[in-house]
């Protein structure tokens, strides 16, 4: 049986990015496209007099209707790609996770905002939410990439074991990994040459486990003396946007590490703002 990603779609220009992303990668690894829609009450339906007369009798909702079109465009771009649609009524964060658990669905690949996040939010609300309880990977692709590119992989890491189960997992939806960088910040009150020697140790036990031979290694420390760089959150930002991986692996494990990427405290409104497609395992919390 064919295997299946299951894209959710606003119909933004973002959900149509990450459904183009999503398009490309079901070529590479001959899989196939389930879209879905949730809507609410307020945006099923068009107004009367937008109907024309084929349809202003009939039950098909706006949704439908712009879900078709939606599919449409995508098949016209990628005809070798086989696409299913569905709308459905309901809040996406709360419906999306549960649609996940059906069999069949290898990962969820999703824009990294929609229509209705504020452009003041560096990561999207339902996003951000999906990525945190999904039972299967989250691929957060954003809205202006329109790059398919997996030659070099980065792996937050802190030599965690839960981290070599999330690059299994990426290895099964995306095939195998060319290069792979590993990036850790570490604090202040660690000495350099000792995480160095944590980070080489790493980097063997992922060669024995997954025999992965071209792994390089980026480190940086916190640096609270600079008001404007002084979170883990800010200095992977800074890492990733040196280095410039093609995705990013993000193991959803270590809870407490995880809320601070994406939940800033009232104080200081900072979250974690990746410009690269962002992978978020399944391991559960």
């Amino acid at each position: 049986m064919k295997k299946t990603l299951l894209v959710p779609t606003d119909f933004s220009n973002n959900s149509m990015a990450a459904a183009k992303y999503a398009s490309k990668l079901a070529i590479e690894r001959d899989y196939s496209i389930h879209l879905i829609h949730y809507y609410t009450t307020a945006s099923s339906s068009f107004p009367s007099e937008e109907l024309s007369k084929e349809f202003e009798n009939s039950a098909i909702l706006k949704a439908d209707l712009t879900i078709l079109e939606f599919e449409k465009k995508l098949q016209e771009e990628f005809p070798s790609v086989y696409y299913t649609h569905r709308t459905s009524r309901g809040l996406l964060k709360e419906n999306l996770p549960l649609e996940a658990k059906k069999e069949g669905y290898e990962a969820i690949v999703m824009g990294t905002k929609g229509l209705g996040d504020s452009k003041s939010e560096l990561w999207g609300s339902n996003t951000s939410s999906i990525a945190s309880k999904s039972p299967i990977p989250v691929l957060a692709i954003p809205g202006y990439y329109n790059v398919f590119k997996t030659g070099r992989i980065a792996l937050l890491t802190n030599f965690k074991e839960d981290e070599l189960h999330t690059l299994n997992e990426f290895i099964d939806t995306f095939g195998e990994i060319n290069a792979l960088d590993l990036i850790h910040v570490y604090q202040e009150s660690e000495q350099e040459a000792t995480v160095i020697q944590k980070i080489e140790a790493w980097k063997s036990r992922i060669f024995q486990q997954l025999s992965l031979e071209n792994i390089n290694y980026y480190i940086d420390k916190e640096q609270k003396d600079k008001e404007d760089l002084d979170t883990v959150p800010e200095v992977i930002h800074k890492l990733v946007e040196q280095h410039a991986p093609d995705i990013v692996l993000i193991t959803k494990s270590r809870k407490s590490f995880f809320k601070r990427l994406f939940y800033p405290s009232v104080s200081k409104a900072v979250v974690l703002d990746i410009n690269k497609p962002s992978y978020f395992s399944k391991v559960s919390l």
